[in-house]
C-alpha cells in the first residue's frame, strides 16, 4: 500500500487541453454524464450529494491517447478509463480501499482551491490519517488497498473537479 503525490502531474499544454476539453463537456448536451448514484455502492455514498462524473468514450480519442501517454510515462500501469468527476457542495465519498483495483490515479483540475473548501484526499499510512489539498495539476497515485476518502465539499467551495484513472494492468519491467 502506497500513496505518491506529483505536484505537477500533466505538462502545461496537456494540462490546458484537458480544461479546454472540460468546458466542451460541460456545454455538450449530449455528453455521457451521470451521476455516483447510478453506480457507487450505498456505503460510498452515505448521505453525499450527487457528484457528477463523466467517462471517455470513442468520441474523445485525441485528449484521451494525449491522457493516457503522459499518465504511463509517470506510473507503473496501463491506462485503460479516464473519467472526469464534478463535486459539488456537500458532496464527498467515505472511507473505502477501491476494492477490485490493483491502483488508481487522481489528478485535480481546479485552477484554484482554497484551504476551507474542504475536498481533501485523506488517507491510512503507518496507523496515521494523512491528507492532500486538491491544488491545480496535483497527482495523487495510490496502489494496494490504501483506505482512502474525500472530505465533505464546503457550501463556499468551487466545484471541485478531477481527473480518476482506476488501474488493473499492471505494466511489466524486465
Amino acid at each position: 500500500m502506497s500513496v505518491t503525490k506529483f505536484n505537477s502531474f500533466f505538462s502545461d499544454e496537456t494540462y490546458t487541453k484537458l480544461i479546454d476539453y472540460i468546458k466542451k463537456i460541460k456545454t455538450d448536451k449530449n455528453s455521457n454524464l451521470y451521476t455516483s448514484t447510478a453506480f457507487w455502492d450505498e456505503y460510498l455514498i452515505n448521505s453525499s450529494t450527487p457528484v457528477v462524473i463523466y467517462d471517455f468514450s470513442d468520441k474523445d480519442s485525441e485528449i484521451f491517447n494525449l491522457l493516457k501517454k503522459e499518465i504511463e510515462l509517470q506510473i507503473p500501469f496501463f491506462v485503460t478509463g479516464l473519467k472526469i468527476h464534478f463535486w459539488p457542495k456537500l458532496s464527498y465519498i467515505t472511507w473505502h480501499n477501491d476494492g477490485l483495483y490493483k491502483g488508481a490515479l487522481t489528478v485535480y483540475l481546479n485552477e484554484k482551491w482554497e484551504s476551507d473548501w474542504g475536498g481533501y484526499f485523506m488517507y491510512e499510512e503507518d496507523d496515521e490519517i494523512k491528507a492532500i489539498k486538491p491544488d491545480k495539476n496535483t497527482g495523487v497515485f495510490l496502489t494496494g488497498g490504501t483506505k482512502h476518502c474525500v472530505t465533505t465539499i464546503n457550501l463556499n467551495a468551487d466545484i471541485r473537479i478531477s481527473l480518476q484513472c482506476f488501474l488493473t494492468k499492471e505494466k511489466k519491467v524486465f
